[in-house]
């Protein structure tokens, strides 16, 4: 039986999200192109959607599995990614050099 403790045998994500530049293209786990990087923000990357139907999204780093020339990757379909809340869509918060500032104050 295996040990749930055990995390040796697990790789850690470790896609370094906080340096992927704005503009970036972000793909579904069917991939599916969903938006691009909009915005770097303590809890995650805003992503600008660029499907028909509209509506950005929050990409929260647990849902990210790799990062490469091609885009960030995710281990989520479109239909599982959170989707951006209106007043996640105020800009104001990017973090400088691809750091988080602490958390986010309350508007």
């Amino acid at each position: 039986m295996t040990n749930p403790n055990d995390t040796d045998s697990i790789t850690p994500l470790d896609p370094a999200w906080r340096s992927v530049p704005i503009g970036t293209p972000v793909i579904a786990s069917d991939g599916r192109t969903i938006g691009v990087v909009d915005e770097k923000r303590a809890d995650g990357l805003h992503v600008k959607g660029t499907a028909p139907s509209g509506g950005d999204y929050m990409v929260a780093p647990a849902d990210i599995t790799r990062v490469d020339t091609s885009g960030v990757h995710l281990l989520v379909t479109p239909a599982q990614t959170m989707r951006a809340r209106p007043e996640t869509t105020k800009r104001g918060g990017v973090a400088s050099g691809g750091q988080a500032d602490g958390p986010a104050k309350p508007s």
